[in-house]
């Protein structure tokens, strides 16, 4: 770690640098003190979605509720640019569960849950898990009002067919 330091020291405005040391201590089970370097990555480079789902990871690693908030935001960041990470849309649903955990209202939790479900939805579509996409969208949709583009999109995987196969 003394060598990747003197690496930012010398170059303080290179993004990677910071991604790879918060990236070590994280896969060190680090994830607190990676936290402060992933940060850094994104601000220097905002439009990297990967710095910005390992940003998340580290955040949710904490187990810290008060991360929720700056983890959702940045997800959804995040996914518009990566809209077929599996990863992003999996930290996404465990975002919105621990903030539906934590929500005082019933509605709101209900909103949250529901949005953590379509998040769940799309991660398992992009895996390739039609079925368990297919029964979270449609616990998302039960969630959700009807019409609107988070309902839609349940829909659209509700809607989705595979191929068949040419033999």
């Amino acid at each position: 770690m003394p060598y990747l330091n003197e690496l930012i020291e010398a170059q303080p405005r290179w993004p990677y640098f910071y991604e790879t040391k918060g990236q070590f201590l994280f896969e060190s089970g680090r994830g607190r003190e990676a936290i402060e370097p992933l940060r850094k990555a994104v601000e220097l480079a905002p439009h990297e979605a990967l710095i910005q789902i390992m940003l998340a990871q580290a955040m949710l690693s904490t187990e810290d509720k008060r991360y929720l908030d700056e983890v959702i935001r940045n997800l959804k960041k995040a996914l518009v640019q990566e809209p077929q990470s599996a990863m992003g849309y999996r930290q996404l649903a465990m975002a919105y569960g621990r903030k539906g955990d934590q929500a005082q209202a019933s509605g709101a939790r209900q909103n949250f849950l529901a949005r953590a479900s379509l998040a769940s939805a799309e991660a398992y579509f992009y895996e390739g898990r039609l079925r368990e996409a297919q029964m979270m969208a449609k616990r998302a949709q039960d969630g959700l009002p009807g019409g609107t583009p988070q309902w839609l999109r349940a829909q659209d995987i509700l809607d989705f067919k595979m191929p068949e196969r040419k033999k």
